[in-house]
């Protein structure tokens, strides 16, 4: 997700061009493939990996879940050769955000910014709960 942040924080368009979204999904993918790569052969790490899904920011929004299940999709595309398994943070939330419009904000998911309906992008306690429940799903499977 940082990279796709710096997309948009570096392009004149923040990140919308076809062209500027397959190379930020390129580099999550060489960056996913590095870091999991270089844990299984350098380190010798035999155990469980878990990659997890990112959540998205609004549920309602077809274009923020489309960059979501895209930057989704080039992690785990580049982590599938090294055994990892997959945590659905993405599900979870989607799922716990159904009650209050499909807003993960709404729901309490995201840390509040001291106003109503003003959220940072990252998981409140909530949230982090959620994930954590999306990762213990993961390893006992």
């Amino acid at each position: 997700a940082n990279d796709l942040a710096v997309c948009r924080s570096t392009t004149s368009d923040g990140c919308t061009s076809a062209a500027e979204r397959q190379a930020m999904l390129r580099k999550i993918g060489a960056n996913v493939r590095r870091i999991v790569r270089r844990i299984r052969q350098r380190a010798g790490y035999r155990g469980r990996i878990v990659l997890m899904r990112y959540y998205s920011l609004d549920y309602n929004s077809a274009s923020v879940n489309g960059v979501t299940r895209a930057t989704n999709k080039a992690a785990y595309d580049a982590a599938k050769p090294y055994r990892v398994r997959v945590a659905d943070g993405f599900g979870e939330w989607r799922a716990a955000s159904e009650h209050s419009g499909n807003n993960p904000c709404t729901a309490g998911l995201l840390a509040q910014l001291g106003q109503p309906g003003k959220c940072d992008v990252h998981p409140s306690w909530s949230g982090q709960g959620l994930l954590a429940q999306a990762l213990a799903r993961a390893l006992t499977r």
